[in-house]
């Protein structure tokens, strides 16, 4: 921005004619930089200034990742170029499609088969069909999968589902001999019914039998089971009768089978003769336990008044002895008898047998007693003595154990399996534990090796106590900018295994180096030396230069990029500023005036030949076109500045963009070794363009074609509002402005290459024209 400063000399007294120019000061302009994110989040802005490259000193910019990808921030579009006008710079991403686990789970939600799949891959189940082992009530059979499997959206269980059906059993009905009555199969679950006759058993010498249920008990189906038809049992009877030796009945009666008949009357007698007196010597067989009706016929013998009186035991062994008076009733003074129990009964002194009467004869009394079957107690007991299962049961019933399998809860080394009992089961003759025994089965453990980035790197099951081993490749961590790694080991100590475990490998870093080189600008190097991440490079050299052309001489302007932290090897490269040296040889008369130039239509040539001719050395390279910048006063001026606009022996302008002007060529001849003797600048005469049929400058675009970067002008504007549009051949919007009445306006070329459409609205409609950005 110019301020005036006054004029170029001091006013004084007219003494001649005199031109005071006008002289100012300039200040740097600045603008403003902003820097957005990708959603328009303002992250820096500030104003820097024209020239300067602006620098972004926040945190990295970033994009938060969706469902199907993640971002990673790549630099600013635009690219980031010194500054000439307020600009924003948004921040670019790069995307990579997100990845997700998707596993297919068991019934009991262990895994079938899991794997990581992109956003928008649909799964598919490989692996073999799934299968629930059955239950005591049901068999099962794979359904399918819980949900429609679908394209992924995100980590996802597909969990298998199962229709279940009723297992049925076999339930036997059979008699007492193991005669099958009923048989058929019902569900698990139902309570099964006897629907035949009811069971018969026929009575035998001892008792008469009468149905009064199943063993075990009936209950609802769980298993195969078979039951058995339990009887009650009431003794038979038999008419037992004693009769005296003459056949006259001495006593009769009803006795249950087993029991042991006793007579109860009065002595049998038979009349004493003169010469003996009969005395009852007993019956005329032993006097059994019942098995059947049965006649005891009295027998005597003659003796005296006296007899024999014994008392013996159930085993008879004799208790006491004597010689008893007849008619006299005996009495027992000794110990109360016993009889030992056994494993089945246990026994109680109930008296004599017969009962004790008055002596009619010898007598051996026998101690009677009655029994009790004995109960015991049998328990099913879990290996560590836990009680299952006790009961009460008589002796010579067999024990049934109704609980529920045992289990033996796993340890960290061992899963245990029922086995079965520690002795085999057996009818009831005492107390007795039976204990469960078990197999056991040594467990597994996953164990998984994963990198520092959580890739699984090997995984295996491995029995308690082994100690695994990594046997895969010795895993990597690649470099970063800053740091290069190196395995040092795993997370932590490899020991025998107890449980699953996860080893994460470990890394130690080492901070990287990076040649810096300062380069001329024609590719001399002039420092390098390898610095470490993060610190900040210096030129010590001398300051660079560049040596001077006949037409140019050059200045150091600086390098090609600010210096910044190192994050990278890197060459900064010497820029320098042009001054332009202007020849005494510009068509002076010695170089044969100004060159011929054909002017066709949209093209300016040169005619080389014409001046090949004439002796000149020269070729295309030395042949450059120019467009006048301003107005065409003071041409000739060193001061000027036109713009340079191509090489060559020829220039062409492009009609359909209206591509105005005033252009001219400069031929910077070298050294002749001709007889010419000319070298130096030459320029040809200025041509002016304007569209077909127009008497005065149109609205125009120049220059047509350029470099990123290079200055674009739009002349001959209306004096009103104007807006100017800059479209990529896509229809993006680049740039857009307004001017107020002036008569030109002014942009950079697009820093890409490419063709752009500038749109100008006027009052009286829009202009479009084109321009060509080339590569440098």
């Amino acid at each position: 921005t110019y301020t005036f400063n006054g004029w170029d000399s001091e006013i004084t007294e007219v003494t001649g004619a005199k031109d005071y120019k006008a002289t100012y000061t300039s200040t740097t302009n600045k603008y403003l930089i902003t820097f957005e994110n990708y959603d328009g989040e303002g992250l820096q802005s500030g104003e820097v200034e024209y020239g300067q490259t602006p620098a972004y000193t926040g945190e990295t910019p970033e994009k938060p990742a969706d469902a199907e990808n993640t971002y990673i921030f790549t630099g600013w579009s635009p690219e980031l170029t010194s500054v000439t006008k307020a600009q924003i710079y948004t921040a670019q991403f790069s995307n990579t499609t997100n990845k997700y686990v998707v596993s297919f789970l068991n019934d009991d939600g262990s895994v079938l088969q899991s794997e990581e799949l992109a956003y928008g891959a649909t799964p598919a189940y490989t692996g073999e069909t799934p299968t629930k082992p059955a239950t005591a009530q049901y068999t099962y059979t794979f359904k399918g999968w819980d949900s429609e499997i679908t394209a992924v959206t995100g980590a996802k269980d597909y969990k298998a589902t199962y229709t279940s059906t009723t297992n049925k059993y076999l339930i036997t009905f059979e008699n007492y001999n193991g005669e099958e009555l009923q048989s058929g199969e019902l569900e698990y679950g139902q309570t099964p019914a006897y629907s035949g006759e009811a069971p018969v058993k026929p009575a035998d010498i001892e008792f008469t039998y009468t149905f009064s249920g199943w063993s075990p008990e009936i209950i609802a189906v769980t298993e195969a089971a078979t039951y058995t038809a339990q009887f009650s049992n009431s003794v038979n009877k038999y008419v037992v009768r004693f009769l005296n030796e003459d056949g006259t009945e001495l006593q009769s009666e009803e006795l249950a089978y087993g029991a042991t008949p006793a007579y109860t009357g009065e002595t049998s007698t038979k009349e004493a003769t003169a010469q003996y007196t009969y005395t009852f010597k007993g019956w005329d067989s032993e006097i059994v336990a019942v098995t059947g009706a049965k006649d005891y016929t009295a027998t005597y013998t003659s003796t005296t008044n006296k007899y024999e009186i014994k008392f013996v035991n159930y085993d008879g062994s004799e208790l006491q002895s004597s010689e008893v008076e007849y008619g006299v009733t005996p009495s027992y003074t000794g110990e109360v008898p016993e009889k030992p129990a056994d494993a089945e009964n246990t026994y109680v002194f109930t008296g004599w047998s017969p009962e004790l009467t008055s002596v009619t004869k010898a007598q051996i009394y026998t101690a009677q007693f009655s029994s009790t079957t004995n109960l015991y107690t049998i328990r099913f007991l879990n290996e560590d003595g836990t009680e299952l299962q006790s009961e009460e049961l008589a002796y010579g019933a067999t024990p049934a154990y109704t609980g529920e399998t045992p289990t033996k809860e796993a340890i960290a080394q061992y899963t245990y399996t029922f086995k079965g009992w520690n002795s085999e089961i057996t009818e009831v003759t005492g107390a007795k534990d039976y204990k469960a025994t078990y197999t056991s089965t040594t467990n597994k453990y996953l164990i998984t090796f994963k990198n520092y980035n959580g890739e699984e790197l090997q995984s295996s099951e491995v029995e308690y106590g082994v100690t695994p081993a990594y046997s895969g490749e010795a895993p990597e961590k690649p470099a970063d900018a800053e740091n290069t790694y190196i395995f040092t080991g795993w997370s932590q100590s490899i020991e025998s295994v107890t449980k699953a475990q996860t080893y994460t490998a470990q890394f130690s870093s080492t901070t990287n180096k990076y040649l810096i080189r300062f380069l001329n600008e024609d590719g001399t190097e002039l420092q390098s030396e390898e610095l470490a991440y993060g610190t900040t490079p210096e030129y010590t050299g001398e300051p660079p230069v560049k040596e001077a052309t006949a037409q140019y001489t050059y200045t150091f302007k600086g390098w090609d990029s600010d210096i910044e932290v190192v994050k990278g090897a890197k060459n900064y490269t010497a820029t320098y500023t042009i001054s332009y040296v202007r020849q005494t040889a510009d068509n002076t008369p010695e170089c044969d005036n100004a060159p011929a130039v054909a002017k066709y239509d949209w093209l300016l040539m040169l005619n080389a030949n014409a001046l090949k001719d004439k002796g000149y050395n020269l070729n295309e390279n030395i042949v450059d076109w120019y467009r006048v910048v301003g107005e065409m006063d003071n041409l000739d001026s060193g001061e000027r500045d036109d713009e340079k606009v191509g090489t060559g022996y020829y220039y062409t302008i492009n009609s359909k963009l209206n591509d105005t002007g005033d252009y001219y060529a400069l031929i910077d001849l070298p050294w002749q070794t001709t007889e010419v003797g000319c070298s130096g600048l030459m320029r040809t005469v200025v041509f002016h363009y304007a569209p077909k049929g127009t008497t005065k400058r149109a609205m125009a675009v120049s220059p047509t074609i350029t470099y990123p970067e290079q200055q674009i002008e739009i002349v001959n504007l209306p004096k009103e509002e104007v807006e100017v549009y800059v479209y990529d051949v896509a229809g993006r919007l680049y740039r857009s402005f307004r001017t107020d009445g002036e008569p030109a306006a002014a942009f950079k070329a697009e820093p890409m290459a490419g063709t752009y459409i500038v749109v100008v609205w006027t009052s009286k409609g829009k202009e479009t024209f084109k321009y060509i950005v080339r590569k440098r």
